[in-house]
């Protein structure tokens, strides 16, 4: 999970030339990396 969030991290930052695709990753990055994936809930 973490290696994907990273590589969606790389995604969505290239929003300039996808930016569809950016926001697709910033959303897919929000609905992995929570409990149990990582510890605590910051929200």
């Amino acid at each position: 999970m973490m290696r994907t969030a990273d590589n969606l991290r790389h995604a969505a930052n290239l929003v300039d030339v996808f930016p569809d695709a950016a926001v697709t990753a910033r959303e897919a990055i929000g609905l992995i990396m929570k409990p149990p994936v990582v510890e605590g809930d910051d929200e």
